[in-house]
């Protein structure tokens, strides 16, 4: 009789351990799971707001990049921006740099996000 009770109380340790490891690697899969996918979203920027070809080309055109990149951003002096294809962050990230050689730097009081969104829009517009 005692062996039974042995072996019962055994049986219920082991089972509820278990359950208790199963939802441990659960509960830290998901962890997991929440981490990756909130720095990918804030690593992304959330990605780029909605932007206007037609005013990134305005900008594009008002504020001289073409002396550079080109009319079109692919046949000037400077790197080929046409049909960028770089994300949003990175292209704000490089639009926002104040240690670039010869790039003039466009702090966000010259070229607001959505601003940069159109610019951003009308460079993925332009064919290579």
């Amino acid at each position: 009789m005692s062996d039974q009770i042995v072996r019962i109380h055994y049986q219920t340790t082991c089972n509820h351990g278990r359950k208790k490891t199963m939802n441990q690697k659960v509960f830290i899969t998901l962890q997991f799971f929440v981490v990756i996918s909130l720095a990918t979203l804030m690593l992304s920027g959330c990605g780029a707001p909605a932007g206007s070809a037609e005013d990134g080309k305005r900008w594009y055109t008002m504020n001289n990049c073409s002396s550079c990149h080109g009319l079109h951003g692919n046949d000037g002096r400077a790197i080929d921006i046409a049909g960028i294809d770089m994300g949003f962050g990175r292209f704000v990230r490089i639009l926002r740099r104040t240690d670039a050689p010869i790039m003039p730097f466009f702090p966000e009081s010259k070229i607001s996000k959505q601003d940069a969104a159109d610019i951003y829009a009308y460079l993925k517009s332009v064919e290579k």
